[in-house]
């Protein structure tokens, strides 16, 4: 099987007028290269299709095909697909003793008197620009998405993301279960700020936080902090209610519904989740 997205292999099939994964597409290069071959598969694994490409690759390329079925379906099929794809004036059926000579030559003058198809060089290059510029990005995407994660403290490499991939609608960064000496693992609130401001912006849902202890803080302490300190810097925060339905781009006020929670279970004489004074800075790793 072809590398698909090389360059250099996607010239060799320049013509693709349905769909076709990267099976396909390798079929179709490796016909274009004058090269035999058997494509097999069980019904509706996209045959006709491949054919349909074979034949339009083909005729690109100024080339004269001829398409032999034992089935009439078959050919019916693939002849569909190119009447679809404006491509029927290029085909003449030749159907066995079922074909007369007086249709043949009905069908051989209906070209001829045919109006020449013009194809416009320059918008044909754009498209196939456009195509090339999506599909790396992509492929970028992808390879980001699969690599290593690493530490995910704050890093400048927020930045490059959103240079890559950015402006973004939603934002959303995880502030739960963070300490001085966490820095290079946890965000936090402030920095998950500067880390939105990074990426530039967008509404911000933060993540991680308010439903488990696993910080050395009060639970609700990444949302009071948040809910002090992202006035200052114009970020527009998302804190719905856990299970609530909520759309991004309709963000309203945040309302601390925290805060009657904490006042339930107070209430009920459970107490803080986490409580004490806490050192500046612990020792690494924490065994």
């Amino acid at each position: 099987m072809h590398d698909i997205d090389h360059p250099e292999v996607e010239l060799q099939a320049p013509v693709l007028v349905t769909d076709a994964d990267a099976s396909q597409v390798s079929a179709v290069i490796d016909a274009a290269a004058g090269n035999s071959l058997v494509i097999q598969g069980p019904p509706g694994t996209g045959k006709s299709q491949t054919i349909t490409n074979i034949i339009a690759n083909a005729v690109w390329q100024g080339k004269s095909i001829l398409f032999v079925s034992e089935k009439m379906a078959a050919l019916g099929v693939v002849k569909d697909r190119l009447d679809h794809m404006g491509l029927g004036l290029f085909c003449l059926e030749v159907h066995s003793a079922k074909a007369s000579k007086a249709q043949v030559l009905k069908a051989l003058k209906e070209r001829m008197d045919a109006g020449r198809v013009r194809s416009n060089a320059e918008e044909i290059e754009r498209a196939r620009t456009a195509l090339q510029e999506a599909r790396q990005r992509l492929t970028d995407y992808a390879g980001v998405i699969n690599a290593p994660a690493g530490d995910t403290g704050l890093t400048t490499e927020y930045q490059s993301i959103r240079e890559r991939f950015g402006p973004f609608d939603l934002v959303m960064l995880e502030v739960g279960a963070f300490h001085p000496s966490w820095g290079d693992m946890h965000l936090g609130p402030e920095n998950a700020l500067k880390a939105l401001a990074l990426l530039g912006g967008g509404t911000f849902l933060p993540i991680h936080w308010g439903t488990f202890a696993l910080g050395m803080h009060p639970w609700d302490q990444p949302a009071e902090t948040l809910l002090q300190l992202a006035p200052r810097s114009g970020a527009q925060l998302m804190m719905p209610r856990l299970g609530a339905p909520t759309e991004p781009a309709h963000a309203e006020v945040v309302e601390p519904w925290w805060r009657e929670a904490k006042a339930r279970r107070r209430r009920r004489g459970l107490g803080s989740l986490v409580g004490g004074t806490l050192p500046k800075t612990l020792p690494w790793p924490l065994d």
